[in-house]
């Protein structure tokens, strides 16, 4: 009888990538001041890192399916 020893797999994740003010109005289609408003506000989520915003995508999009969600209740 033969042992067989297990090989190690490796998992490689990407980093999320962090999308920049300009890039997350864009995504959102909307201007860069109710951006920051509803930033600031925390109506929208996102990260104030030093002076800059930072907006996952991801999160972005869980926020819109959410706003579309109680549109339609």
């Amino acid at each position: 009888m033969y042992a067989v020893k297990a090989t190690k797999r490796v998992i490689v994740i990407r980093p999320r990538k962090a999308l920049r003010a300009e890039e997350a109005a864009e995504f959102l289609d909307i201007g860069m001041s109710s951006l920051y408003r509803y930033a600031r506000a925390g109506i929208i989520p996102g990260r104030k890192i030093g002076t800059d915003w930072r907006f996952s995508k991801l999160a972005l999009e869980k926020w819109l399916d959410a706003q579309v969600k109680e549109e339609n209740d």
